[in-house]
């Protein structure tokens, strides 16, 4: 399965609302501003994780977007799945049946069902592993410490990029 650029997008959407200042929401022009993304793009993206339970909205005039549930409860396969749909690697064209045509019916079908069988147990496997990692431990890994610094991204421009890049590090 290959990933489009979607799922990298809705994981840099997951992390900006996962340091996110708490009870603020984040506006959607914030978000692509900082991801540097389409608008319209962004916003299909957001839907998705909006509709997936991962992400809520936020109505009024000091509106947007934050997280749904706590960082650590949102994971990776979460975010594949409310991007890219379920997890399904192997597309079924049944070509493997015209190899063994001329055998019996009995051979047409294990040779089906054998290939399905290979490629649900990877794609459980895939999946299970993906379900162990959260936005939590993404933003872990890269920061390098569990207790980051929360941020309001409303308020971070290019004048604070500076200050911002100092208060990420500060969680090391």
């Amino acid at each position: 399965m290959k990933l489009t650029k979607s799922f990298e997008q809705s994981v840099g959407v997951m992390a900006i609302l996962a340091t996110q200042v708490k009870g603020v929401p984040i506006a959607s022009s914030t978000i692509h501003t900082r991801l540097r993304t389409s608008l319209t793009y962004g916003q299909k993206i957001i839907r998705k994780l909006v509709k997936a339970g991962l992400v809520a909205s936020v109505s009024g005039q000091n509106g947007g977007f934050c997280l749904a549930k706590e960082a650590q409860d949102i994971s990776c396969l979460d975010v594949v799945e409310a991007v890219e749909g379920p997890v399904q690697t192997f597309r079924n064209e049944k070509l493997l049946d015209r190899v063994f045509n001329d055998g019996d019916k009995q051979t047409v079908k294990e040779a089906d069902e054998t290939l399905k069988e290979i490629f649900n147990e990877a794609d459980e496997q895939w999946c299970n592993y993906l379900r162990k990692i959260s936005i939590e431990d993404i933003i872990t890994r890269v920061l390098g410490d569990e207790d980051y610094h929360e941020i309001d991204w409303n308020q971070v421009s290019s004048s604070r990029e500076l200050l911002l890049s100092k208060i990420l590090r500060s969680g090391r």
